[in-house]
């Protein structure tokens, strides 16, 4: 017979959209060499990997067009264009190597 954890409140077990959107910007984020994840910081930036994740967000938008509240969708753009400024900066910057 197993036990529910008491320590983990309904709010908690719930998922929400933007943790899923967020999750991908900061992995993002982190292959461009803007932020650790926990106390790994990338030794060396992937720009490949970024894109990708940046492109699973620009897909996730237009799939999820017409669907998503005002919220979800300001967070979307406000996201989108910043990893997409932060990457065309890194890509120029590799380009000048």
């Amino acid at each position: 017979m197993s036990e529910e954890n008491p320590a983990v409140q309904p709010s908690e077990q719930s998922v929400e959209f933007s943790n899923l959107i967020l999750g991908f910007a900061h992995s993002a984020l982190y292959h461009l060499g803007e932020v650790p994840i926990g106390e790994q910081i990338a030794e060396k930036k992937d720009l490949v990997a970024a894109k990708q994740n940046i492109d699973i967000i620009d897909m996730l938008q237009a799939k999820t067009a017409g669907n998503l509240d005002s919220a979800e969708q300001k967070l979307m753009t406000s996201i989108l264009t910043d990893l997409k400024l932060k990457y065309a900066q890194q890509s120029s910057q590799n380009l000048k190597k």
